[in-house]
């Protein structure tokens, strides 16, 4: 690959060397060139006329690095509200206007629900984490999200139109977490709670899924207070700091 011939010992190559190393025709590489150039993959210095990477791949390792981060913090949370509700526990993020499940952990109770894999997606409009992910989404990008198809529906219950979806991110953001029953899978039910970076914003969800009978009003406070509280060790870890108003919405105070 093109740009697997950049090293640290050769940060820099010219059209001709790039030829070499890869045994193609110089116009092959300018066409391959010009389309990494065009969306700042790699960039020609104007001196020296060699190409080297460009700002866009540093913007994706940086991503990289923060998603292996955010699940080194939160694989204990992650374990531990496993073994405290015995359900299928997950973490997910917003990648490409869907869920993207960067981490599971399966909880003891013997049914288990295959919803969601590591590497997985869901769209944002169908279960726990998706749904608690879209509700912190900027007003602007739920709008475009309603608008560009992006937002399936994967049962007969999952929320669709937009009076629907807007009226659970309200919900959301007003009670800091959601319950979600039979809108991915009939028969499954999940809650979800929102993780929080150092400026407060909403960077991941923590989730658990399991078989709808065990999420029946007796237990659900204690399922609840399980997941927000996790979720709310990961923030920490990453730097998060409680303000007033959110613990206020916590009921605390």
């Amino acid at each position: 690959m093109l740009l697997q011939c950049f090293t640290p010992d050769q940060p820099a190559l010219t059209l001709s060397e790039l030829s070499r190393l890869l045994n193609l025709g110089p116009s092959t590489i300018h066409r391959l060139l010009a389309t990494l150039e065009a969306h700042n993959f790699v960039e020609q210095d104007e001196d020296s006329a060699k190409y080297r990477l460009g700002l866009s791949l540093f913007k994706l390792g940086a991503l990289v690095q923060q998603n292996m981060n955010l699940r080194r913090q939160a694989e204990i949370a992650l374990r531990r509200l496993a073994r405290r509700t015995e359900e299928t526990a997950y973490l997910c993020i917003v990648e490409h206007d869907e869920a993207l499940c960067l981490d599971r952990v399966e909880g003891n109770y013997q049914v288990r629900v295959l919803v969601l894999d590591v590497g997985g997606r869901l769209p944002l409009n169908c279960g726990a984490a998706p749904r608690t992910l879209l509700a912190f989404l900027p007003d602007a990008d739920i709008q475009r999200l309603l608008q560009s198809g992006h937002l399936k529906s994967m049962t007969p219950y999952s929320l669709l139109s937009p009076a629907q979806v807007w009226a659970d991110a309200r919900q959301i953001r007003e009670q800091g977490y959601v319950v979600s029953v039979d809108d991915v899978l009939p028969g499954v039910a999940a809650i979800g709670a929102p993780i929080r970076d150092v400026s407060g914003q909403v960077v991941a969800a923590l989730s658990i899924a399991g078989t709808r009978p065990r999420f029946e009003a007796d237990r659900l406070p204690e399922l609840i207070e399980a997941v927000r509280q996790e979720a709310n060790a990961v923030s920490i870890s990453l730097g998060w700091v409680e303000t007033s108003k959110e613990l206020l919405v916590n009921g605390v105070g």
